[in-house]
């Protein structure tokens, strides 16, 4: 990953006090994302980026599981 530096490719150095972008977070492995396992049919399932808020709070591994909540697998 290529460094954050003042230095403006087109123009020369920036302004002192200018802002640069914060470097992305790492990337990570899918096998090192937690998994649970279903409520509903029992298979294991991974963190997905839109469930990082409420991650504490998913029970099921799709939209069909939690629907169907009460019956059997």
């Amino acid at each position: 990953m290529a460094k954050f530096n003042a230095v403006c490719q087109y123009r020369g150095p920036l302004p002192p006090n200018t802002l640069l972008p914060e470097p992305r977070m790492k990337m990570q492995k899918k096998s090192d994302l937690p998994t649970r396992i279903c409520v509903r049919c029992g298979l294991p399932f991974t963190w997905r980026k839109k469930w990082e808020r409420v991650w504490d709070e998913v029970k099921y591994c799709s939209e069909r599981c939690r629907r169907t909540r009460d019956g059997a697998a």
